[in-house]
């Protein structure tokens, strides 16, 4: 089953979905290769790729991090202990792993979501997080992911 969204005045709400920013202020990020929402306090940060599309962003709460290119990590290195599950978003077969450990300094919860997408190309978004309750927002921001049609040349 697939996660839809519908927008109404700034607020997303999950139809289909577990998970409801029902009144959680919310706004877009948009780029060339697909778009998603975070929480409205959420600010964008530098974020640097030497081959691949890199974007950060944080709130008090929660950091968000992705990579988008032919190197985005697929997993590698995290601890054994990481669970993951199988899912699709925006029509596209994705793995998202979750576990109590601190890749960001401060924020000891990370949740992250890889998608091996045509080509060589994968997107990797990974989300930390100070309260084990914020795997929804992280999950929301997840599901909220829809993907641009891109050349095949990519």
């Amino acid at each position: 089953m697939f996660r839809k969204l519908k927008i109404v005045d700034s607020v997303v709400c999950c139809a289909l979905a577990p998970i409801c920013w029902a009144q959680e202020p919310t706004k877009q990020v948009e780029n060339e290769f697909f778009l998603f929402y975070v929480p409205s306090d959420m600010q964008q940060l530098e974020g640097h790729g030497i081959d691949s599309f890199v974007q950060r962003f944080e709130s008090e709460n929660i950091k968000l991090s992705f990579d988008y290119g032919r190197y985005s990590n697929n997993f590698n290195g995290w601890p054994e202990d990481t669970r993951y599950r199988e899912v699709v978003i925006s029509g596209k077969p994705a793995r998202i792993g979750t576990v109590r450990f601190e890749f960001r300094e401060g924020f000891p919860f990370s949740t992250k979501v890889y998608f091996p997408l045509d080509g060589q190309v994968a997107l990797s978004m990974l989300v930390a997080y100070k309260s084990e309750g914020d795997i929804e927002i992280a999950h929301a921001i997840f599901d909220s992911i829809v993907f641009k049609p891109q050349p095949d040349n990519q």
